[in-house]
């Protein structure tokens, strides 16, 4: 009977949201399709760059052997977070700097 009750408080702490084995589970499935998926991207660029002729990769500054550091370095998370930021700052500089400058 007390595994019974056991279960029972179990439920109902996952059901209010409460730390549990279902929740960690879910957490840790919602990563591994997050990891499968960006793998998956990852790959699919690859070879699409791959596919591209050498004068075509030279026409956007991209030397073959480039292409997988080049797609890893473009799909991190943080570096695409990053580079957002960093844009936002270049144009609120440029903003600024126009603004003093024709102000």
């Amino acid at each position: 009977m007390s595994n019974y009750t056991g279960h029972l408080q179990a439920s109902i702490a996952v059901d209010s949201g409460g730390p549990g084995v279902v929740s960690q589970l879910r957490g840790w499935l919602q990563n591994l399709r997050t990891v499968l998926r960006r793998n998956h991207e990852r790959r699919t660029a690859i070879r699409a760059l791959s596919a591209l002729s050498d004068r075509q990769l030279e026409d956007i500054g991209v030397i073959r052997v480039q292409i997988p550091e080049i797609v890893q370095t473009l799909s991190t998370p943080k570096t695409v977070e990053t580079r957002v930021a960093d844009k936002k700052v270049g144009t609120a500089r440029f903003g600024a700097g126009y603004c003093t400058a024709h102000g």
